[in-house]
């Protein structure tokens, strides 16, 4: 009795302690609801002058975002795209005012943000006639942009400081020996102005110090220039986009190109430039100036004027420095200013986590101390049950013989409703098979189009979004773990998307391993974001099937009623489109229909329409590339590379044809078409005297799909008179994604005739060791990228590896994007058995190839 006395006690004080939280909780919240409630929403409209994806671009609209998105109240974001970087034309303006005219005639936007010169043109020249005239906030402004606006009412910003002094300065302390300072930037108009200033900074700083001009050489004469450079220079890289003959030049691959290639550190100007090589510097921040953009946007959304915002110019750069560079050059960080970043620097667990590692030791000694005291009440606890154990068996019994009463009792009532038991269940047995899935017991595509028309017709005033899901790959899970396992995944997926479920969403199951959640009730575009977010979410953790942890990802594409459709296949329609873009960008996310996705649907369709008479127009070419037999030094034969030069839309890229090709099965004749110019091109060099040269093919997985592939092979190498033995077939490893024992068939087939299979960009998909022993191939070819990368231990490591179990499996290995002498000399010392590349040439016009052959043998 004592001891439930104290027990009584301890909980009336907790149950005391409770209601007190409980009640500061309500204090404390309800006045911020009602404040809530009484802010109304902000919109803030951001303008990129350049393409997102663009380093810099992204750095300043992801900084300005994360600043505002920050705010104790935060507002609506919108984020446009001008492009001018890629499409520097009239008609580019045009659109994207027309764009932005209608998109946002219905918003009212209260500050616009702007990065770089064209955009902020854009926002002057427009924002009294379509952006109700709203105070500009500039990021990425010199000031010679800022001089040339007349009308400076209502604008602030960022002022872009181009200043070279700082970076020199810490590169005289790193190496007092610097003599000279090679210079790379174009000739373009802000090119030329940069390297002016560039070079009045370097003479005010020190007179002694040599300024060299890079700007007059083409981009293989830069690369053999700082191949050869002492110790006693620097280069210092601004903004490159072309060479001295008008090539168009990528930046991020010329930077780590330079870097990798220059015998002494490259330096920069801006902070995009890193993670290519570039060692650092006093770098012009974008997510600074972003960041600084961002609080001046929440001071004018807070009531404060532009006018009365200073324009900020100092303090925005960053002290940058990368340390695998530091490392390469062997430059302490002790010679760097005190207050430099270091990037990619090695992760050290103590350093970072000191205080955390001394703090759990504390908390250790107290848990010991507290299990101790818990053990002495488990103690004491185990001795009372011993005495309660008695009474709960004989209260056991009487339990039994009243159950054993009840079920009784059960039994004879259910046999009386049983009838009508049966019949109210068949009833619901027939009307649940007419509108559920069988498998997965969710609602089907009767239920979705029937909730979907009520939805429309009774409440055509509200707005409600379309998810429609696609699982990544389920076809590859099919083929190799069997449809039975691929059911119950179907299974699994259906009931962890109905734990999103709530009153305003409904789940379908449409077929296949297509799904549909209809979320009704969306009052703002954020909770369709939201919702979005938190499935990719769900999908991330993996699913246990036959205790098996099976991780997938899914492709989203949604639709927005009354927006994207106004009846059922409309949404559907759209929300498909979303999705199959959603699996082009990459899987595992989700895509909003929109203005620019049906623009992209449109191009597409416009590729797809004159792809249909490229063979019939003559529009088709093929270039080959050489690849060299390491073992003898000669010419082993060519890869075949596809060409488009079309009347009307100019050269094609493959990578912006290629995948449309094969959707629309167009890819099939062209296949056919490459494969006959190819073996009847190497046929002609045999009867001109090269008689063992060979020709390597690409094939797509939807040529191999095909019932008469192998006859239509064998037929194109009759009809050109060329041996199998001279033609190999590349395939990617993506292809067994697809149908792994009926592409195996096939290709073991045309193996058996005497026709290489190579297995091309290995290392970059779906290998595994057990999956390559079964492969029918006879060539390994080394991705790109693992060449690149072989300056580097654990790169030279992974690609003697691969070579190594390549020969073991007894197989040839090709190297592919050979550039360098050096990559060269490794791969003769590992014995790999071809390479090809630039440095041995570029993909060769058919009409040049005999020269091109006769100049290597002379």
């Amino acid at each position: 009795m004592d001891q439930e006395r104290i027990y009584l006690r301890i909980s009336k004080v907790w149950i005391a302690v409770l209601l007190i939280v409980i009640g500061l909780s309500l204090t404390i919240y309800l006045p911020e609801a009602a404040n809530a409630k009484q802010t109304s929403t902000q919109n803030v409209l951001i303008l990129n002058s350049y393409h997102k994806g663009y380093t810099w671009t992204d750095d300043q609209n992801n900084s300005i975002e994360a600043k505002l998105k920050g705010a104790e109240t935060t507002p609506v974001i919108f984020s446009e795209y001008m492009d001018w970087k890629r499409y520097p034309t009239d008609a580019n303006i045009q659109n994207f005012y027309e764009m932005i005219k209608v998109k946002y005639a219905k918003i009212h936007i209260d500050v616009i943000i702007v990065t770089d010169d064209s955009a902020l043109n854009f926002a002057m020249r427009y924002r009294k006639e379509i952006l109700n005239e709203a105070p500009i906030v500039f990021s990425g402004i010199n000031r010679v942009g800022l001089e040339s606006i007349i009308d400076q009412k209502d604008i602030t910003g960022v002022i872009e400081e181009i200043d070279p002094t700082e970076t020199i300065r810490m590169s005289l302390e790193i190496n007092p020996s610097i003599k000279n300072i090679y210079v790379v930037y174009d000739n373009t108009e802000s090119g030329i102005s940069t390297g002016k200033l560039v070079a009045e900074k370097i003479s005010s700083l020190d007179p002694g110090l040599n300024f060299i001009p890079m700007n007059a050489l083409s981009n293989e004469e830069i690369m053999m220039k700082v191949s050869q450079l002492g110790s006693d220079s620097i280069i210092l890289l601004t903004t490159y986009y072309s060479d001295s003959t008008g090539q168009i030049i990528e930046f991020d691959g010329f930077a780590s190109e330079i870097s990798s290639t220059s015998s002494v550190p490259v330096y920069g100007l801006y902070e995009y430039a890193l993670n290519h090589g570039v060692i650092g510097g006093d770098l012009v921040s974008g997510i600074n100036q972003g960041h600084t953009a961002g609080d001046m946007a929440l001071q004018i959304l807070h009531g404060t004027a532009p006018e009365d915002i200073p324009i900020a110019s100092n303090n925005l750069n960053r002290k940058v420095f990368d340390f695998n560079e530091l490392q390469r050059f062997h430059i302490s960080i002790n010679k760097l200013p005190s207050d430099s970043e270091i990037i990619n620097k090695p992760f050290s667990f103590y350093e970072t986590y000191r205080g955390l590692v001394l703090s759990i030791i504390g908390v250790f000694v107290v848990l010991l101390a507290f299990i101790a005291v818990l053990v002495f009440y488990v103690i004491r606890d185990k001795r009372m049950r011993r005495k309660l154990q008695v009474s709960y068996e004989e209260l056991e019994i009487t339990y039994e013989e009243l159950t054993a009463l009840q079920d009784e009792l059960q039994e004879q009532y259910n046999k009386l409703v049983n009838n009508q038991v049966l019949l109210q269940t068949s009833e619901e047995k027939y009307r649940h098979l007419a509108y559920n899935d069988v498998l997965s017991g969710l609602p089907n595509r009767l239920s979705l189009t029937e909730e979907l028309r009520t939805f429309i017709e009774q409440r055509s005033d509200d707005q409600a979004a379309l998810f429609f899901l696609d699982i990544d790959d389920f076809k590859y899970i099919n083929d190799t773990k069997g449809h039975p396992f691929g059911d119950q995944l179907l299974v699994k997926v259906g009931e962890r998307l109905q734990g999103l479920a709530d009153g305003s969403s409904s789940i379908f199951r449409l077929g296949g391993d297509e799904f549909v959640i209809l979320l009704q009730e969306t009052t703002m575009f954020a909770e369709v974001m939201a919702y979005a977010e938190s499935i990719v979410e769900y999908f991330k953790e993996p699913f246990l099937l036959n205790e098996s942890l099976v991780y997938i990802s899914a492709s989203i594409g949604i639709a927005r009623y009354p927006k994207n459709g106004l009846n059922a296949e409309e949404l559907m329609k759209n929300a498909d489109i979303a999705m199959y873009k959603a699996k082009e960008t990459g899987k595992g996310t989700f895509v909003i229909f929109g203005e620019a996705l049906q623009q992209h649907f449109d191009e597409r369709m416009i590729i797809e329409n004159q792809l249909r008479n490229v063979i019939a127009n003559d529009e088709l070419s093929l270039h080959y590339q050489p690849l060299i037999d390491l073992g003898t030094g000669e010419n082993w034969g060519f890869e075949a590379l596809i060409r488009w030069n079309s009347p009307v839309l100019g050269f094609v890229s493959p990578l912006s044809f290629i995948k449309i090709a094969e959707d629309s099965r167009l890819i099939v004749p062209i296949g056919e078409w490459v494969l006959r110019e190819s073996c009847g091109f190497i046929k002609g060099l045999q009867e001109q005297g090269y008689k063992n040269y060979h020709i390597s093919v690409n094939i797509s997985v939807v040529q191999l799909m095909m019932d008469d592939f192998t006859d239509m092979v064998l037929k194109i190498l009759r009809d050109t008179g060329l041996s199998p033995q001279y033609l190999e077939l590349e395939i990617t490893e993506s292809i067994f994604m697809e149908s792994f024992e009926e592409i195996s068939k096939k290709l073991e087939f045309l193996k058996h005739k005497g026709i290489g299979i190579a297995l091309d960009d290995f290392g970059t998909g779906y290998s595994s060791l057990s999956y390559l022993t079964q492969l029918p191939i006879t060539t390994l070819k080394i991705d790109k990228s693992f060449i690149d990368g072989i300056d580097a231990a654990d790169n030279r490591s992974l690609a003697s590896s691969i070579i190594t179990m390549g020969h073991d499996m007894g197989l040839y290995v090709t190297a592919e994007g050979v550039e360098t002498a050096e990559q060269l000399a490794f791969l003769e010392r590992t014995k790999c058995d071809k390479i090809q590349g630039y440095f041995i040439s570029r993909p060769i016009p058919g009409h040049e190839v005999v020269d091109w052959v006769k100049e290597r043998v002379g």
